[in-house]
């Protein structure tokens, strides 16, 4: 008797203690998706031991998928003030200040969370998004060349080079809290080439300079508008003459706690290919409207979207759409239905726009697990107005390696399927599969690179053939002063198609 009562005294520390078990089954119950429950969970737990951080954790975890951002709010503050210094708290802290607006709260999470866990790269990338709309210079520039092989759909297919190189900065001033000024300037060289018979079809310099405001009257509340002018000229040939083009934009969001709206106006230069006279692009005005409101009901969000776009040909066109999102736990589904336009390649006959209207509708089913693997699936059907069809599957695995979580294991694939190919827009049939290693890592504090190497099998209307892409990128986080992202791409297939582009982006904060 007394070695079984000595046996049982050695098992019972093993034995799991009452907030354990609570702590696993709310975790449980939030990974199902089953919130009010859990929440019922961790408030028992809380009640039983008032300084627990499992219970605060698992409070503002579930109140922060609630969107009960006060609540969530309150309960990772208390954890905070009892665990401080922590990555993982202040993280979560940030997306409630996020939520409701408090800038300089979110500021002061991100940055201690930096500092508490310098290697997190979605840290430095949320507080470099939020540093992005303060005073501060943002350059920025981009280099690409694509050769590929077009009107499939015809017997007589060509090889086109499409190449340019932009670049430019914004400066931004903040003269009062709730007021930004911007200021920006940029620079775009566009060409198109035809390599199969010889010659240059455009290459055209388009230089902008731009001004304009960001307004926050309350909180909840932001105006924004942009002013600007377009200086467009020709380098070889005749692509758009020598000219001069205003730009304007105006924007606004009003966020309440049911319902968010957008709202967005522009006016902007429309490139239309083979509108007749003496130059490749006539240059049309391009005036739209659109509008948004997103809403949450019981835990899918909803977006619904609307817009007008009128050309000064006297063309005009109406959008629509509206889409789902369901998260809870690992998984995700979005569904969709749109209403809109595809545009052919070139005018038609008498000069105008040509577009041949579309319905399309849309899923998607996401599985994730961080750090361990990654599953999506897609589906789309469009029905156009001229009888065509198209239907799109795609969707993609990735598996970590377990034993070296920087190294990844990446496959991709999308097919394309028309009822038949119309001249005039791309209406081909397509498959491609692409698979490679992906290895992403933090290489010292601040310091992210990321290096791929896919093989692509892929088919079209001139048979199935192969293909290499290599990709580069990698970012650079000095605190909250400065920031570099630099991204390199490069590909060649078996049938010639070959492209690379290299990417810049930059800030740096006064």
């Amino acid at each position: 008797m007394p070695r079984l009562l000595l046996a049982l005294a050695l098992l019972l520390p093993a034995l799991p203690s009452a907030g354990e078990d609570l702590y696993s089954l709310g975790m449980e119950q939030r990974r199902r998706g089953d919130l009010q429950e859990a929440k019922r969970t961790f408030l028992k737990m809380l009640d039983r031991d008032p300084q627990s951080g499992g219970a605060l954790e698992g409070l503002g975890l579930v109140c922060l998928s609630l969107r009960d951002y006060e609540g969530a709010r309150e309960h990772l503050s208390r954890w905070n003030q009892m665990k401080p210094g922590s990555a993982y708290i202040l993280w979560n802290l940030a997306r409630a200040d996020s939520a409701l607006e408090r800038e300089e709260d979110l500021f002061n999470d991100l940055r201690g969370a930096s500092e508490a866990d310098p290697l997190d790269l979605r840290i430095w990338r949320r507080l470099d998004d939020l540093l992005a709309l303060r005073p501060g210079a943002l350059p920025f520039g981009r280099i690409y060349k694509s050769i590929g092989t077009e009107d499939l759909q015809t017997a007589r297919p060509q090889r086109i080079v499409y190449e340019g190189r932009s670049g430019g900065f914004k400066l931004q001033a903040r003269p009062h809290r709730r007021l930004d000024l911007v200021f920006g300037y940029g620079a775009r060289q566009e060409a198109q080439r035809n390599d199969t018979r010889g010659f240059s079809y455009f290459d055209i310099l388009d230089q902008n300079l731009s001004f304009g405001l960001r307004a926050r009257p309350r909180k909840g509340l932001d105006f924004a508008g942009e002013y600007g002018q377009s200086f467009l000229s020709d380098n070889k040939g005749q692509g758009v003459g020598n000219s001069a083009f205003s730009r304007a934009k105006l924007s606004g969001e009003w966020r309440t706690r049911p319902l968010t709206l957008r709202a967005k106006a522009a006016r902007e230069p429309y490139f239309l290919r083979g509108a007749g006279g003496s130059s490749y692009f006539a240059i049309l005005r391009d005036a739209s409207a659109n509008l948004e409101a997103e809403s949450d009901v019981q835990g899918v969000t909803l977006l619904l979207r609307g817009g007008l776009e009128a050309f000064s040909e006297h063309t005009t066109l109406r959008r629509w759409s509206l889409s789902g999102i369901k998260e809870y736990g690992n998984h995700l589904f979005r569904a969709g239905f749109s209403k809109s336009y595809q545009e052919y390649t070139g005018a038609a006959p008498d000069g105008r726009i040509q577009f041949v209207g579309n319905d399309a509708w849309s899923a998607r089913y996401r599985l994730l697990r961080e750090d361990f693997y990654r599953a999506d699936l897609g589906y789309s059907y469009s029905s156009y107005y001229d009888a065509n069809r198209l239907q799109e599957l795609d969707g993609g695995l990735a598996l970590w390696a377990p034993f070296y979580r920087p190294l990844c294991l990446e496959y991709r694939f999308d097919a394309v399927d028309y009822r038949a190919p119309v001249d005039g827009y791309r209406s081909s049939d397509s498959t491609e599969h692409w698979v490679g290693p992906h290895w992403r890592r933090m290489l010292r504090p601040g310091w992210w690179a990321h290096l791929a190497w896919e093989h692509g099998f892929e088919s079209d209307t001139r048979g199935a053939y192969d293909a290499n892409a290599v990709l580069g990128e990698t970012e650079y986080y000095l605190r909250d002063r400065l920031s570099v992202q630099l991204q390199g791409r490069l590909s060649r297939s078996t049938v010639r198609d070959d492209s690379y582009s290299l990417r810049l982006a930059g800030r740096c904060s006064f």
